[in-house]
């Protein structure tokens, strides 16, 4: 960073959405130590004349959002024209509707925010620590056949794997006719048991949801595959740098995706719409990758 620009960015006014969310001051300590005191605030005249805003925070949609009614603060946030950034449910807030609660939330990003639903027994909710961004769709939901055919951790097994996993509930004829016992399911049972991995090849084709596209699907979809431009946020780091998440909700990949992050299913780790930005991870609690992030942010 130039002299001037670090001079620019020490004195520029940038506010912090102050409402019912938790981990605000973490994010206030971040832009302390780069030089920039930042204004805590739930003024709509001073949210409006800041240079940045920085909309951050932990909790539940639900309660989030109407604190953000009752005090006026949604619609000044949406109103806002200047470079604003959100952070965790900052970024889940900003979008049309979450899960979480059955809550409408702020509309800025046409995007739903999902629930994570573990697909194996390793699968932890929160998704919590570090996971890396990547910035190419092909590899994140975007699926070619042989992938859908591979993927067993998605629960797209083959019928051969089917038939030869015993230990798996996948059990021969003879099995089937005589171990009723011990779980020895009919083939029409194995095909109508989607709770337990065992999916048709029809049901592989269309859960959309889980990284399973069909060869329609990826020719159709407008995102599939592809390469998403480099977002201002991410200028100056390379290949897929590391970033820190606590989240058990999650938008998916949309048309305002601007990096993609993979944890059960690959998901929006950040999102870009004119002047609005957002990350799901902390940037404050991503060490030099995370300040360089912020650091973008107030260059914009």
């Amino acid at each position: 960073m130039s002299p001037e620009t670090n001079t620019r960015v020490r004195i520029m006014k940038v506010a912090v959405v102050k409402y019912n969310a938790g981990n605000i001051f973490s994010v206030v300590h971040a832009l302390k130590r780069m030089g920039v005191e930042p204004l805590l605030t739930d003024s709509p005249i001073e949210l409006r004349s800041a240079d940045r805003v920085i909309f951050p925070g932990q909790g539940e949609a639900s309660n989030a959002m109407r604190y953000l009614r009752e005090h006026g603060l949604d619609e000044v946030i949406r109103s806002l024209t200047q470079p604003v950034l959100g952070i965790c449910i900052g970024q889940q807030l900003m979008c049309r509707h979450s899960e979480e609660g059955d809550t409408d939330c702020l509309g800025i990003f046409d995007a739903e925010v999902k629930r994570f639903v573990p697909q194996k027994h390793e699968d932890k909710i929160p998704h919590m620590g570090w996971n890396c961004l990547t910035f190419n769709i092909e590899g994140h939901g975007a699926r070619s056949k042989e992938q859908e055919n591979t993927l067993e951790e998605q629960g797209a097994r083959s019928k051969e794997q089917e038939n030869t996993l015993e230990g798996h509930g996948a059990w021969s004829k003879e099995q089937e006719n005589t171990l009723e016992e011990h779980g020895a399911w009919s083939k029409e049972q194995e095909n109508t048991l989607e709770g337990h991995g065992a999916r048709s090849k029809e049901q592989e084709n269309t859960l959309e949801g889980h990284g399973a596209w069909s060869k329609e699907q990826e020719n159709s979809n407008p995102l599939a595959p592809c390469t998403l431009p480099l977002a201002p946020l991410f200028r100056g780091l390379e290949g897929a740098p590391f970033v820190y998440f606590v989240h058990s909700f999650y938008v998916p990949v949309c048309e305002h995706t601007a990096a993609v992050a993979e944890y059960i299913h690959p998901f929006s780790a950040a999102m870009q719409k004119g002047n609005f930005y957002a990350t799901q991870f902390h940037p404050e609690k991503s060490g030099a990758v995370g300040q360089q992030i912020l650091r973008n942010f107030l260059e914009l």
